[in-house]
């Protein structure tokens, strides 16, 4: 990170990167720079905060809409 304008958009781009597709995509986060100072502390502490609410569950926990034909 290089000193995100936004850093809940930088939050959120790192989560979903790094979470949404169980790191089955090749363009996935493995590893993510930050600068150290002020605004690197403020971007870890934010993806700290939205990182710990996240619940993984079982992929078919919640009935969804059966859409064949």
């Amino acid at each position: 990170m290089d000193d995100p304008a936004d850093i809940d958009a930088a939050v959120h781009l790192t989560i979903q990167s790094a979470f949404i597709t169980a790191g089955q995509r090749c363009t996935c986060a493995r590893r993510l720079l930050v600068k150290s100072g002020a605004e690197g502390d403020a971007f870890l502490a934010r993806l700290v905060e939205v990182s710990a609410k996240l619940l993984p569950g079982a992929w078919d926990a919640n009935d969804q809409p059966f859409m064949a034909g």
